[in-house]
């Protein structure tokens, strides 16, 4: 509402800061094919990255063979439900989804990133006086902290990355803010360069 009287001259062109906050519905799978550009060490490699663009279970895409990562990224939001289906948490569900792709035995060889995205939302909502327990009961009588909740949910997704996993394999964490660009830049770089060591790791190169 700050923008209002901005985005509604005629002359307006978005901003960044605009496109970050941009929002579509989406109700199946979208699938995009991108490009990520070579680090400072890694020039002359050539990194390709699918993205699927999924909002629930039931649109759970058939994975392609040689997945080396998946990148899931899942917003605090523990007080939104699904627009298909009221009745069901949307964190809930990212949990359900998450259980699903560690047990899948297609996934067993590729690294598995969690991100939890919209922190600055989820530190907006607790100073608001939002409770987690009331959204999600099983948060029970943890302090309800920027810090209670994201210890609780990342040693939840974590507890079930180890016990689902096919096979032993390393749980990364991070949280992020989207509209962040240049944290978000980082975070990102340190994910392919984490990537690109598995790489060299399985080729006896270190």
């Amino acid at each position: 509402m700050d923008d209002i009287l901005r985005v509604t001259t005629p002359d307006f062109v978005p901003t960044d800061s605009d496109i970050l906050r941009a929002r579509i519905k989406r109700m199946g799978v979208e699938e995009h094919l991108f490009e990520k550009e070579p680090t400072s060490g890694n020039r002359g490699v050539k990194d390709f990255w699918m993205l699927f663009e999924t909002p629930y279970l039931a649109t759970l895409p058939s994975w392609p063979p040689g997945v080396q990562a998946i990148v899931f990224l899942t917003p605090l939001s523990f007080y939104e439900v699904l627009d298909e289906d009221t009745r069901v948490n949307r964190l809930e569900d990212s949990v359900v989804l998450w259980k699903e792709i560690c047990s899948n035995t297609l996934l067993q060889n590729g690294q598995i990133i969690m991100f939890f995205n919209k922190m600055d939302i989820l530190k907006a909502k607790l100073r608001a006086g939002l409770i987690i327990k009331e959204y999600v009961t099983s948060f029970g009588d943890r302090p309800n902290t920027y810090v209670g909740a994201t210890s609780y949910f990342k040693e939840k997704f974590r507890a079930y990355h180890k016990r689902l996993s096919p096979k032993p394999r390393s749980f990364f964490y991070y949280e992020t803010t989207a509209v962040d660009t240049k944290s978000t830049a980082k975070i990102i770089g340190a994910v392919h360069e984490e990537i690109f060591r598995k790489h060299l790791h399985e080729s006896i190169l270190i």
